[in-house]
Formats: C-alpha cells, structure tokens, sequence
C-alpha cells in the first residue's frame, strides 16, 4: 500500500496508539493528515508540532450527525484509519455491567460500520474503492452471523449436554487454562484454513485485501458454517469447558487480532515471543511472498508457531505484498464469497468419483489432485 502522497483520516488520534499511527505514516511521507477524536482538545500535543499537513477534526463515531458533518469535510481522504475505541476490559463480560458491553459495541463495531458506509463515496472517488468491497462483506456477514450463531449455539449445547465432565466456569483457574486450550485449537483451525482447500475457501477471503488497514480486519467470509472451522473447538467443550467460555476466550482473541490489520509499525518489544504483533501477523501473515506464505497462525499467542516450525520472522530485504498469490483482485463482494467454492465445486465435479471429489476438498490450496502443492 502506498502511504507517500496519501491523505489520511486517523480518528481517536490522541491515545498511545493513535500517536503511533500518525507518527509512522506522517514519517511514510503522508501529505495530508486529518486528525479526528471526540474531543479535539485532546489533540493539541500533536498540534503543537505545527506541522502544517495536521488538520484537527471533530469526530464522535457513535454520533451520526457528526460523522456525517465529518465526512462532509475531507473530501480528498485516500486512506481511513479509524483507532476509536471503548475499553471496559472486566464490564464488557460481565453481565452486570450491560452500559459497558453496550458502549464497546457502539463505539467499536456499529461506529466502523458508520465511518465505512460515510466515507466509501469518499474514498472510492479517490481511488480507493476496496472498503467499498469491505463494506459489503460486512453486511452480508450480519444475517450469516446470526445464522451461525442459531446452528452452532445448539450443536455446542448439545455438546454441553453431553460432556461428560463439566469445568466450574466461576474458577479462575479453569479460565487460564481454556485461554490456553482456545489458543491453541485456533492455531490447528487457522493452519488447516491455509492447507485444506474446503477450509480456505471461506478464509482465502480474509487475505484478499492487497492493502492492509484496520478495516482489512472486518473481511471475513460468509460460508464459517459450511467450511466447518467451528468444529476445531467443539473438543474443547467435550472434555469439559463450558461452551460460553469458549466462545468468550475466542471472541477475545479475535479482538486482539483486530489491532495486527495495520501497516503502522508497532513493536511490543520482548513480548513479541510469546504474543502475536502487527509485524508477525501483518507482516508476514498477509504477505503473498513465497518466504511469508503460510507462516504465523497464532491468534494471541505466537509460540505455537515457534514449536510447531510455522513462526516466521519479518525480512527486512523482503518487503511484504499483500493480496492472494497469482489471484486478480476482485471488488464485487459476491464474487469474492463464492470464487473460491467455485474453483472447489468445479474441481470436485471433474474428479471423476467420491473419493477424488474429496481429495479435491482436503488438498491444499492452488493443488490439484497428482499434481504438485502450488499454495496460494
């Protein structure tokens, strides 16, 4: 993605991150810089650098009149960042702090979702129509969501049902271990989304985005129920861990993940062997090139990869490109869901039996059935 000559709208600008992001791309070479937060009064260390691209701007993202009065301002946006956040860490599970859960919602999911819709126009007349794309994943993914939700929600219950031992979820330590035993089916669900071709189907629509922003995160596939991902922690929930917690510990590493969807250079220093970071995830994760292809897996953590020899380290000399390997991009939403099931059903259909049809489905991506792995 090209940061020089870009400009940028950065909202919730004024935290430690926020600073971070502006520092990195101002130093890319940035040429305008729209700094937005909720109270711009919070902005003024920033300014005070008097540096003349800075241009403050009130922005409240569960405010839809100021959202749209925002959008209405920098019509030469070329690059959204938004860094708005709401962090309630213990309310926003708990039950009896609703106003907490409410509020991170709001603030972190339906306000990207207004500051997408507001300024897609925007940035699609400035070429840069991808959140367009990303926009419309988002909305089909609200009714696949909810579908998913009703399916899975019974099968983990009977699951439940069925266990037949069940860990106290009151006990602290039952917490640290399922954290442990999420992350690490995580890492066997997303390794075998990268190397089972039924798998990448759905996922392969997560690496599409050839520039990577915050909102490259918000990317997801429509057909989780289908590729049959969700399978991965119903073990979990079999030898005892109560299927909330699963699904609570997931979400979280999802949200984690969240912040590694950025170009902007954040270091978390000596914790980065044990937790994943934008440079492991960013980096190397999304990378296209032949040296970055399925590496890093983890979702919070890092070191199953670093024992099970996926971990790969940033290069310097290999510079990182974005996007899907010897694949055109594709900005229709509905194309990009199904081109890859597509390519399977096609395949399965020319196999000839069963047993090549499912060879089809369990071979890595880019293969065909006797011929060599060509990953994508």
């Amino acid at each position: 993605m090209k940061i020089s000559g870009s400009v940028v709208l950065l909202n919730g600008a004024y935290g430690g991150m926020g600073r971070d992001f502006a520092g990195e791309l101002l130093k890319r070479g940035a040429a305008k810089f729209y700094v937005a937060a909720r109270d711009t009064t919070s902005l003024r260390e920033m300014l005070a650098s008097d540096d003349p691209r800075l241009v403050s701007l009130p922005l409240d993202v569960t405010d839809p009149d100021q959202v749209a009065a925002a959008a209405g301002v920098p019509t030469d946006v070329t690059l959204l960042v938004n860094n708005a956040g709401y962090a309630a860490f213990e309310g926003a599970i708990a039950a009896t702090e609703v106003e907490d859960a409410r509020r991170e919602m709001e603030v972190k999911y339906f306000g990207t979702l207004a500051m997408t819709r507001a300024f897609t126009p925007i940035l699609a007349n400035n070429g840069g129509g991808a959140a367009l794309t990303t926009l419309g994943l988002v909305a089909g993914n609200v009714p696949a969501a909810a579908i998913n939700g009703l399916i899975l929600g019974g099968l983990y219950a009977l699951a439940w049902k069925v266990a037949p031992i069940h860990l106290p979820a009151d006990d602290w330590k039952v917490w640290a271990l399922g954290f442990v035993a999420v992350e690490f089916a995580y890492y066997w669900f997303h390794r075998a989304s990268h190397r089972i071709r039924w798998l990448w189907a759905t996922h392969a629509v997560h690496h599409s985005a050839e520039q990577m922003t915050l909102l490259s995160s918000l990317r997801l596939g429509w057909t989780n129920l289908l590729s049959a991902g969700w399978i991965f922690y119903l073990p979990l929930i079999l030898v005892g861990f109560d299927p909330r917690l699963v699904v609570v510990l997931l979400a979280f590493n999802l949200r984690y993940q969240f912040f590694l969807h950025t170009e902007a250079r954040i270091s978390l220093g000596s914790l980065e062997w044990l937790l994943n970071s934008p440079s492991h995830h960013h980096c190397v994760h999304h990378g296209r090139n032949d040296a970055y292809l399925d590496r890093n897996y983890g979702g919070v953590l890092i070191v199953f990869d670093r024992l099970f020899g996926t971990f790969r380290a940033e290069r310097e000399e290999d510079p990182v490109e974005f996007g899907l390997k010897d694949r055109p991009p594709v900005t229709n939403p509905f194309k990009l869901v199904w081109r890859e099931w597509s390519d399977v059903f096609g395949a399965m259909r020319t196999a000839g039996n069963v047993r090549g049809a499912i060879g089809v489905a369990i071979s890595p991506p880019g293969s065909h059935v006797g011929k060599p792995d060509t990953p994508l």
